[in-house]
């Protein structure tokens, strides 16, 4: 049973970076998430309205998994708005698939 919650769980933070390249591919998907997202709390909620399905939690973890990759544009703690936040995954994510 515990194979099971790690591969959802693995399935969800794959659900954060799909939502990050779906954002980066549509012009107005990436819109609405850098000007109505205010919170992971949004991003979750505006993720889930277009079928991508992960936690808080999960967005965090892909936030490291992604920072780690590209270190010269990791976050110090404390160091931004959730925009803040969103607009540096977006451009971790834009680096990480040249887009």
């Amino acid at each position: 049973m515990q194979s099971i919650y790690f591969e959802n769980q693995s399935m969800s933070k794959e659900a954060v970076l799909d939502f990050l390249k779906a954002a980066i591919d549509r012009e107005d998907l990436e819109d609405k998430v850098k000007h109505t997202v205010t919170s992971p709390k949004l991003f979750v909620e505006v993720g889930l309205e277009h079928g991508y399905e992960f936690t808080e939690q999960e967005i965090m973890e892909e936030l490291d998994d992604l920072s780690h990759e590209f270190l010269e544009l990791e976050i110090t703690p404390g160091s931004g708005t959730s925009a803040t936040i969103i607009d540096v995954m977006l451009e971790l994510c834009r680096h990480k698939y040249n887009k």
